[in-house]
């Protein structure tokens, strides 16, 4: 969900821009509250979700200064293309 909201900053560098992949969720209904669905709470809007996160909730793991639950935090790609936009890198 992050990594969406990031891409629709716009980035200076026209570069850059054309290079930034767009990204998009799966869909932007938010689940029913009383009726949760099982595993992660984001599977159903995460574009990057797997089986495992539609039956498992993922831990709170500690990377750098952040606190994440996600079960592909390593596996996910980094947000060097707005790292490097807004760092000027």
């Amino acid at each position: 969900y992050l990594q969406a909201l990031l891409t629709a900053v716009p980035i200076p560098d026209p570069r850059l821009s054309r290079m930034r992949k767009e990204l998009g969720l799966n869909g932007t209904d938010l689940p029913d509250i009383a009726n949760m669905p099982s595993g992660c709470r984001f599977h159903t809007r995460c574009m990057y979700a797997t089986n495992i996160c539609k039956t498992t909730c993922p831990e709170q793991v500690q990377r750098g200064a952040s606190t994440v639950a996600c079960h592909l935090v390593d596996d996910l790609p980094k947000f060097e293309l707005f790292t490097k936009a807004v760092g000027g890198d």
